[in-house]
């Protein structure tokens, strides 16, 4: 594969990925209460424990699409 298709893919990867980032994040923060039934029906979690889960997931997904896909597609506008 050339450095062009990598661009491409690392590109659209992190458009995809940042997209599925911000509407886990609408999600959680305009709809908190049937995401929080809906999670509580299957394991029965508190509200709080359901927040940090969500909350630190949301952190952990981020630093992983900034370190798998932005600095790579970074490093690699820099090269071309």
């Amino acid at each position: 594969m050339t450095i062009a298709m990598w661009q491409s893919f690392l590109g659209w990867s992190l458009v995809i990925h940042w997209g599925i980032l911000i509407l886990w994040v609408v999600f959680i923060k305009w709809m908190p209460s049937p995401i929080y039934k809906l999670h509580n029906y299957w394991v029965p979690i508190t509200k709080q424990a359901f927040s940090m889960i969500h909350y630190g997931g949301i952190g952990l997904y981020k630093l992983l699409i900034i370190v798998f896909n932005l600095v790579p597609y970074c490093a690699l506008m820099l090269v071309s």
